[in-house]
C-alpha cells in the first residue's frame, strides 16, 4: 500500500468515475453504469466501462468479489480510496484556483443570498472559494 499516488498515472474520466461511484460501496457492471449516469451525468458503455475495470483492476484500485450470481460485483481497494482521495483534493484545489481567477478576472462569483454572509464571512461556507487566488510574481 506504500504506493506513491503520482506513479498511478493519469486519471482519465471512465476511471475516476468508476472509483467514485464505488466509493459507497460494492456495485456489478450495469449499477456502475446507472450510478455513474445519475451521479455525473455520463453515459459510459459496456466496453468503456469493462477497458476502464481492467485497467484498475491491474492497477490495484478495484478489485473483483466472488459472487454466486451471473453479475460479478466490484469494490475500491484501500489504495484505490487512497488515490481517489487524493485525485479529488486536487480537482477541489484546481476548481477553487480557476473560480478565484474567473471572479478576479470576470467577476463571474454571485453574490452570496442574505446579509449575514457579508458581517460574518465564516456563516458562509463557500467563502474560501471566494477569496481571491494569491498570483505569483514573475
Amino acid at each position: 500500500m506504500g504506493e506513491d499516488v503520482s506513479e498511478l498515472g493519469r486519471f482519465s474520466d471512465p476511471a475516476l468515475f468508476i472509483l467514485v461511484s464505488l466509493a459507497d460501496g460494492e456495485k456489478h457492471g450495469y449499477a456502475m453504469m446507472e450510478d455513474i449516469e445519475a451521479v455525473c451525468g455520463v453515459k459510459l458503455g459496456p466496453g468503456t466501462l469493462y477497458g476502464a475495470l481492467a485497467r484498475l483492476e491491474r492497477r490495484g484500485l478495484v478489485e473483483p468479489l466472488v459472487s454466486e450470481e451471473r453479475r460479478k460485483p466490484y469494490r475500491i481497494t484501500a489504495t484505490g480510496a487512497s488515490a481517489l482521495g487524493a485525485r479529488l483534493r486536487t480537482i477541489e484545489g484546481f476548481a477553487r484556483a480557476g473560480l478565484g481567477r474567473l471572479e478576479d478576472a470576470q467577476g463571474f462569483a454571485e453574490e452570496p443570498q442574505g446579509d449575514d454572509h457579508h458581517e460574518n464571512p465564516e456563516a458562509d461556507p463557500d467563502h474560501a472559494l471566494r477569496q481571491p487566488v494569491p498570483r505569483a510574481h514573475t
